[in-house]
């Protein structure tokens, strides 16, 4: 299995705020990062909430809406038996519970790798958890 890094896309344009959740503006021009770009330097991004909002901070009072972005994972084949005898939860992308759990004692094929919040999580195959 290896490991690299994690990449996060934007998937649109998205402005970029300062720490009271304004825009930032130089002028009269709004400060923009340009869809598609792909930035390594959110590898250990502080996520951060912002009246309610969850941003990452990518500079100095320069923070982007978490929402904005994709995670890039890293494509693993593993097979694992879930260890315990209480049914665990699962999460979906973003790192939240779904409502779904998996089976104790019961072995999953994981085809993906991701960090999300600091925490490494495996995509069971086949599923979106």
């Amino acid at each position: 299995m290896s490991t690299g890094y994690k990449k996060v896309r934007l998937t649109h344009n998205a402005f970029v705020y300062n720490k009271h959740g304004k825009v930032v503006k130089s002028g009269l021009r709004i400060k923009v990062l340009k869809r598609g770009k792909l930035l390594k330097a959110l590898k250990n991004a502080k996520i951060v909430k912002i009246n309610g909002k969850r941003y990452y901070q990518i500079g100095k009072n320069q923070f982007v809406k978490v929402a904005n972005f994709e995670i890039t994972t890293h494509v693993v084949h593993l097979r694992a038996r879930i260890k315990g005898n209480k049914k665990t939860r699962a999460y979906d992308r973003s790192g939240k519970f779904n409502k779904h759990y998996v089976r104790p004692s019961f072995t999953y094929t994981f085809n993906e790798k991701a960090k999300i919040n600091g925490k490494t999580y495996y995509k069971i195959a086949g599923t979106n958890n």
